[in-house]
């Protein structure tokens, strides 16, 4: 390895954007996706646009407890 390297502009792209990519996490960055789409509002339930579908994400369950025995819950 050559400590004395002056980085190219490229590789410095490339490091400044994995670095982007990785810190990111699960949120978007609004500071490069503004103008590429438009934030669309989430519409609220009222009388003109009443709620249609409920999805429940939680079902019972069953299955082994941590002390062994069997056991009831939710799962989802």
């Amino acid at each position: 390895m050559n400590h004395g390297k002056i980085p190219t502009p490229l590789s410095a792209m490339a490091t400044i954007g994995s670095l982007l990519f990785l810190l990111s996490g699960c949120q978007s960055l609004p500071a490069f996706s503004h103008g590429f789409h438009k934030q669309r509002k989430t519409p609220e339930a009222s009388v003109e646009h009443p709620v249609v579908e409920c999805i429940c994400l939680w079902e019972p369950g069953e299955g082994t407890g941590l002390d062994g025995l069997p056991c009831r819950g939710f799962a989802g």
